[in-house]
């Protein structure tokens, strides 16, 4: 059978200590508390002798559980109760704060012999009572404490910020997608300007599909592997501008969607027409961006008005105009690839100029 009991001591440390302790009640544990409020004289104080120090290791056991000064926060404190209940508990106890006036809140009488306390008036109430009923048991204390710190680890785990993994899906989706970008416009270009026959207007197609309209593609789904949205929106839009070209020319001249050759210059003038307009949406869709990309933006949009307009009305110097335009935004290109290089292998970027829109 164990009973838990709750004892103050006043007279040993002349303050008052709360000590929480278990014994073990035995059959001589009965008679020895029986000897102690039966047998007076000589043997009851022999009897009680043994039950005290019987009960001596459980009370160095509830000092040494809630510690010294916990001990002690009902009494006054001084550095020398602090002491004597260090030795009694046989535990090592940090020194108690620096005392600054009447820690314990005990009226205490005003001569030096002090240290009883005056008798409590009417309405006033016992501070060593209050403060045993504000102290939390030591072991669901230190459950809660304990589920707190799981509950706070928890929490870090789960607001944690996640760590960019290391591996392929990383780095600038735009080193691959600007030069195939920037060879198929070359090979355009020169065959706008009359480098080749008219005849021979699939003489890009190759380049324009193997390089230009695969790279961006490979770039489009690189920068949305990594979470690059809007790289990946302009990649993914010229891929389909390229490859569409390719598959464009291919159709027209071997006949495989079916257009008679009356219908190919309107087919052309679609084609040009529902590019123009969705080039020129993405050169209003970034300027947040640096002004190098919008200007290259509109330099495409520009060159397919001119095209359009050459085609309609079959006229080759501006078919050349448009050539050169191509070429234009083709060395904007190469400037563009010189500063994602740049930036790649350590260095510095070039100046890409400020945004038109900065808010």
């Amino acid at each position: 059978m164990t009973t838990v009991f709750r004892v103050r001591i006043t007279a040993v440390f002349g303050c008052p200590i709360t000590a929480v302790f278990r014994v073990r009640i035995t059959a001589v544990f009965r008679c020895v508390v029986t000897g102690v409020f039966r047998v007076r004289g000589l043997t009851g104080l022999v009897v009680f002798g043994a039950g005290f120090a019987s009960g001596v290791p459980a009370l160095r056991e509830a000092l040494a559980v809630r510690g010294c000064w916990e001990s002690l926060r009902a009494g006054s404190g001084s550095v020398r109760s602090h002491r004597i209940a260090r030795a009694v508990a046989g535990v090592a106890c940090s020194p108690p704060p620096a005392e600054t006036g009447n820690p314990g809140g005990f009226r205490r009488r005003a001569h030096r012999g002090g240290g009883v306390r005056r008798p409590l008036g009417v309405g006033e109430v016992d501070p060593a009572a209050a403060v045993r009923e504000r102290a939390p048991d030591t072991a669901k204390e230190r459950i809660v404490t304990a589920s707190d710190a799981v509950t706070t680890d928890q929490d870090r785990t789960t607001h944690r910020k996640p760590e960019p993994v290391p591996g392929p899906l990383a780095g600038d989706p735009a080193l691959i997608g600007v030069p195939t970008f920037v060879v198929g416009s070359i090979a355009l270009g020169m065959t706008l300007v009359g480098f080749v026959p008219p005849e021979a207007v699939g003489a890009p197609v190759a380049i324009i599909l193997a390089a230009t309209g695969t790279g961006q593609l490979v770039a489009a789904l690189w920068a949305a592997a990594i979470g690059q949205s809007a790289v990946a929106s302009i990649f993914g839009t010229f891929s389909g501008f390229w490859l569409s070209y390719g598959l464009l020319v291919l159709g027209l001249t071997h006949g495989w969607f079916g257009v008679p050759d009356g219908s190919a210059t309107a087919t052309q003038a679609l084609f040009l027409t529902s590019w123009a307009v969705t080039v020129a949406l993405l050169a209003l869709a970034t300027l947040r961006l640096p002004a190098a990309y919008t200007v290259l933006f509109a330099l495409i949009a520009a060159a397919l008005v001119l095209v359009l307009v050459a085609t309609v009305q079959d006229s080759a110097q501006l078919k050349a105009v448009g050539g050169f335009v191509v070429f234009t935004f083709a060395a904007l290109g190469c400037y563009l690839f010189l500063h994602v290089m740049s930036e790649a292998t350590g260095g510095r970027g070039l100046p890409l100029g400020k945004p038109v829109l900065r808010s």
